[in-house]
C-alpha cells in the first residue's frame, strides 16, 4: 500500500514541478517549447519508471499460486458436493426402508452404510427394532432387490 502511495505522490510532485516551470516560460518561444517537451518527458518517465521494476518471475509465481489455489478450491468443492450428495442418498435410502417398514406396520430404526469407493451406493444397513421372521424376510428381500443391499450386509438388532 505504501508503494502505491509513494507512486501517486511522485506523480503529483512531478506535475507540480512541471506546472510551475511551464508557467514561468512563454509557450511560443523556443525555450518555452523545449520546457513543454521536457516537462512532458518528466511526467512520462515518472509514470512509466515503476513499470521497469516489475519482475515477471513474481507475476508468473503469482499466477501459479492462483492456479494452485483454484485447483485446491475446486477439489474442496468436489469433496463437499460428494459428501453432501452422500448424505442425501443415505437419508433417502433410510427413508425408503422406513416407509416400507411402516407399510408393514413395523417400528424400526435404520442406519444405512454407503460404499467407501462410491458414496452413492448403499452397501449395508443396520436395522434396530422388534421384527418377526416374516417381516425380516420381506424387508431383507426388499433391501436386496430394490436397494442393492446384500443380505449378508444387513444386520438386525
Amino acid at each position: 500500500m505504501d508503494s502505491i502511495k509513494n507512486y501517486i505522490l511522485r506523480i503529483v510532485i512531478a506535475a507540480i514541478i512541471c506546472g510551475v516551470v511551464r508557467s514561468l516560460m512563454k509557450e511560443k518561444t523556443a525555450s518555452g517549447k523545449m520546457v513543454n517537451l521536457l516537462s512532458g518527458l518528466l511526467m512520462a518517465i515518472t509514470i512509466i519508471a515503476p513499470l521497469a521494476n516489475i519482475s515477471f518471475q513474481n507475476i508468473t509465481a503469482f499466477y501459479t499460486d492462483i492456479s494452485v489455489d483454484a485447483d485446491r478450491y475446486v477439489e474442496d468443492g468436489k469433496n463437499s458436493a460428494a459428501q453432501t450428495a452422500a448424505g442425501i442418498i443415505k437419508t433417502q435410502v433410510e427413508a425408503y426402508i422406513l416407509d416400507k417398514a411402516n407399510n408393514l406396520g413395523l417400528q424400526i430404526a435404520v442406519e444405512v452404510e454407503l460404499d467407501d469407493n462410491n458414496n452413492s451406493v448403499p452397501c449395508g444397513a443396520v436395522v434396530t427394532g422388534a421384527v418377526s421372521p416374516y417381516a425380516k424376510s420381506v424387508m431383507g428381500t426388499y433391501m436386496e432387490e430394490q436397494l442393492g443391499i446384500p443380505k449378508e450386509n444387513q444386520k438386525w438388532n
